[in-house]
């Protein structure tokens, strides 16, 4: 009888907690990539290209694997952000990562290659079938409310901010039997 009631307050649990907008890296096989659309009309590739010290790093670039890159991304052994690169150089950092999706209450600095350094509040809960995050930095207003929803490895696949929208279009080699 204690194990059954351990059980259900356990599943209780889990369905209580939001889900994290985190990649799984450690199911997802290197070469993985996906495909997404912005209302803005960039579409972009990113694509994980492995492990580098203790960060997992995945790679973005315009329309294909042999396009253009846009930008690098490293993330924690927990899948969140910790630092984006620009093809231009410019850089972005989130210490201790970024709290976009982190269940709940979470608090991260902001900082940038320009200069800004601010402090981020965010909030996650889940909605329908996706999360929302409201987002403000400590002192100002708050950023518009973001909706997201997560698919395979955790992967963010449907965005919406303000009038600002992203959806996967496609996965590609994402078949661990392929890699």
């Amino acid at each position: 009888m204690r194990r059954l009631t351990i059980l259900a307050v356990t599943a209780i649990a889990a369905f209580a907690t939001p889900a994290a907008a985190r990649m799984d890296f450690a199911a997802m096989p290197v070469g993985c990539g996906w495909t997404t659309e912005y209302s803005n009309g960039n579409t972009w590739r990113e694509t994980f290209v492995g492990k580098q010290g203790k960060a997992y790093v995945t790679e973005v670039r315009e329309g294909s694997d042999t396009g253009a890159l846009v930008a690098r991304k490293r993330f924690d052994a927990k899948g969140r952000m910790i630092e984006r690169t620009w093809a231009n150089g410019k850089w972005e950092r989130f210490k201790p990562f970024s709290c976009y999706g982190e269940p709940g209450v979470c608090e991260y600095t902001y900082s940038n290659a320009d200069g800004l350094r601010q402090t981020i509040v965010n909030k996650t809960v889940s909605k329908s079938k996706g999360f929302i995050v409201r987002a403000q930095a400590k002192g100002s207003a708050p950023f518009p409310d973001e909706t997201y929803r997560t698919g395979q490895f955790g992967v963010m696949i449907a965005n919406r901010g303000g009038d600002f929208t992203s959806h996967v279009v496609s996965f590609h080699r994402c078949d661990a039997a392929s890699s």
